[in-house]
């Protein structure tokens, strides 16, 4: 073996990935690089740099493929932002810690104000895991048609903007759950539920749930409500009108032709996701979602 390659257990291999689209956040992200550089002077870290962020110093720049041996990824952006990373992780257990750079942040597990404490954070390791699952579709073509065929988030169906309204089928476990008609259906993760899922009027689940929301898009039959499964059931969709829509896997959407089937079902792999101490599931639902917020108590 390599001698050279093997890596101390003292050095965290910390690898950046994000945008910087704002002179805002390029001034953040170089506050952070400042830190995580200190650090790496000191023997704690090995950095590596996306080549959207090579702006930020001379360290070993990556494209799509994370340099071996990464512990963490840092995904400086928002919610969207930390969905990307989904392509580069895969199922290399490479944890991933969201730097907030944008307006909400749900996924992040640090928030702007405290990048100056990041480093130290790191270093100390005082943060918490959340594993969760991730999804996956099989269409049984072939593998252009979804080269990357997994989300974090959720898969949806939905119409085409000058159809009427979209048909879809779901059987769980081999049994008719129902047809869905209107403008779409979601397929959400736990990750997903405090997504798209929830603003069509889904349920939350806590992020460790291994389980399926189904929710329909502006269902055109009124009884139709959101439902949850586990993700040990396999779900078979079927579009069962022959015109033109839409699947979506988190923000990669692709234009078919229906009929068309396809199943969906958790992927053999999770992406672990950090949040920094104190934080939690519950307490971000609380501050950035307003979660149980009393407007009778609010001053005037």
């Amino acid at each position: 073996m390599d001698q050279s390659a093997v890596k101390s257990p003292s050095v965290l291999q910390v690898a950046l990935f994000g945008g910087g689209r704002v002179a805002e956040d390029r001034t953040l992200m170089a506050e952070l690089w400042k830190h995580l550089k200190q650090g790496e002077a000191d023997g704690v870290f090995k950095l590596y740099l996306h080549r959207s962020l090579a702006y930020l110093g001379d360290a070993p720049v990556f494209d799509r493929d994370l340099p071996a041996a990464t512990d963490i990824l840092l995904s400086l952006g928002g919610d969207g932002t930390l969905l990307d990373t989904l392509p580069l992780v895969r199922d290399s257990g490479v944890k991933v810690l969201g730097v907030n750079m944008g307006s909400l942040g749900f996924l992040s597990g640090v928030d702007r104000h405290e990048v100056a404490h990041l480093a130290d954070a790191l270093r100390q390791r005082q943060y918490d895991e959340e594993q969760r699952a991730v999804l996956m579709i099989e269409t049984g073509l072939e593998k252009d048609l979804l080269p990357f065929p997994y989300a974090l988030n959720e898969a949806v169906v939905f119409k085409c903007d000058m159809a009427s309204l979209i048909s879809v089928q779901v059987r769980a476990n081999g049994q008719l759950l129902n047809v869905y008609h209107g403008d779409g259906v979601i397929f959400a993760t736990a990750t997903g539920s405090t997504a798209y899922s929830l603003s069509c009027g889904g349920p939350i689940l806590s992020p460790e749930m291994e389980a399926f929301v189904i929710t329909p898009i502006a269902s055109h039959t009124l009884t139709v409500r959101p439902v949850v499964l586990p993700c040990t059931v396999p779900l078979e969709v079927e579009v069962t009108h022959p015109g033109d829509f839409r699947l979506s896997l988190d923000s990669d959407i692709r234009n078919l032709n229906g009929p068309f089937r396809f199943r969906i079902r958790q992927a053999d792999f999770k992406l672990t996701t950090l949040r920094l101490r104190p934080h939690s599931f519950f307490a971000t639902l609380r501050q950035k979602l307003m979660w149980g917020a009393d407007g009778r108590r609010l001053s005037v």
